[in-house]
């Protein structure tokens, strides 16, 4: 008698062993298939993370060139707001010189106006002199005038071209202080953006597949690992964040 029974024994320990190498290929098989779909869904998720990165940094530098322009003309603001601040100063300081020259002519010509204006002098010796002296200082106070009149004028002009000139600076800083706002809430719509790509990348990067295709890859610890990365910059991408970065970079790299 053989060890292993009777032919009709032997027959159905042949259809199990054929049964059981059957179910350890399909177990294999399938095994395969859920890793090999685990790996394309991972590779998904880094090629939106790469992809979502890059746009990020887009908005990033553009945000910084509008920040960049606005100090620019912040600066340009405070040189312009100076000089209108000097010129108001010269102009207050003009305007009381005008006013005082008035007063002055004012009071010199009043002498005048009364021996002189509406006056009907005698054609005698002393009336022909007095009138002759009301010519004369008469010619002398309209020349004074002329000249108050003409400093006035030029006074007026230059005052209105300055009230223009510091309503255009109030239009000009009204109008940097909207952009300012514009430019605080596109950085702050970028912040977001960043923190919740952040959340997406601790969720990838903490998931067994990825630890998985890290340590294949070689990088084991290196990403899931860094210290500071919750602490990510906002602004600029350095130091943990970096690392982080560069890490991300890598693997996407070696799972391609």
């Amino acid at each position: 008698m053989s060890i292993l029974g009777t032919e009709g024994e032997k027959e159905k320990m042949m259809k199990f062993i054929l049964f059981i190498a059957v179910i350890a290929v399909v177990f294999v098989s399938s095994m395969a298939f859920a890793v090999q779909a685990n790996r394309e869904e991972l590779n998904s998720e880094l090629s939106a993370l790469m992809s979502e990165q890059k746009e990020i940094d887009k908005e990033q530098l553009a945000v910084n060139q509008k920040a960049e322009d606005s100090k620019w003309v912040e600066t340009s603001l405070i040189k312009v707001t100076a000089e209108v601040k000097a010129e108001k100063s010269k102009l207050e300081s003009r305007s009381t010189d005008f006013n005082m020259s008035q007063s002055q002519w004012l009071s010199d010509v009043a002498p005048y106006k009364q021996n002189c204006e509406g006056k009907v002098f005698q054609r005698t010796t002393e009336g022909i002199a007095q009138y002759n002296a009301c010519i004369s200082d008469k010619a002398y106070y309209d020349k004074r005038h002329d000249v108050l009149r003409d400093i006035h004028s030029q006074l007026n002009a230059d005052i209105a071209s300055f009230n223009q000139r510091e309503k255009t600076l109030q239009e000009n800083n009204e109008l940097w202080a909207k952009g300012l706002t514009e430019i605080k809430a596109k950085q702050g719509a970028v912040d977001d953006r960043k923190r919740a790509w952040l959340v997406r990348y601790n969720a990838v990067i903490n998931s067994p597949a990825f630890r998985q295709l890290v340590k294949k890859n070689g990088q084991s610890g290196k990403c899931a690992s860094i210290q500071g990365v919750e602490n990510i910059a906002l602004n600029v991408l350095d130091g943990a964040a970096e690392k982080a970065h560069r890490c991300l970079q890598t693997v996407w790299d070696g799972a391609r």
